[in-house]
């Protein structure tokens, strides 16, 4: 992927350097953590991230689909894609688990002490 990341950008922006910005430009919900919370919270603002991320590559692909970037358009579409599949596969189980099972929460008490 990143070869090929590295063979797009160069073919669109020919011998420029890409700028890596300092803070991440996906507009991302705040995740804030407090003692004592619980794992099933911690899990939630994780799902609200991946919706945030896909909705981000989603407006830029459908940006790039306007302009005419057939290509781009299907990575930034891939990646919408693969934050889909991150809240759909990966954080709904993780969260039904830490909501009816309340094993993640034991779990943790059990490796602290």
């Amino acid at each position: 992927m990143k070869t090929y990341r590295d063979g797009f950008f160069h073919k669109m922006y020919a011998g420029k350097e890409p700028k890596i910005p300092e803070k991440s430009p996906i507009p991302l919900p705040e995740i804030r953590y407090v003692q004592g919370m619980k794992t099933s919270e911690i899990i939630e603002q994780a799902m609200e991230v991946e919706i945030s991320e896909r909705n981000f590559y989603l407006s830029l692909s459908k940006k790039a689909e306007e302009e005419g970037r057939e290509d781009l358009s299907r990575i930034l579409n891939y990646l919408s894609s693969v934050e889909k599949s991150h809240y759909h596969h990966i954080l709904e189980g993780e969260l039904e688990a830490a909501l009816r099972l309340g094993l993640y929460d034991k779990y943790l008490e059990l490796l602290r002490a």
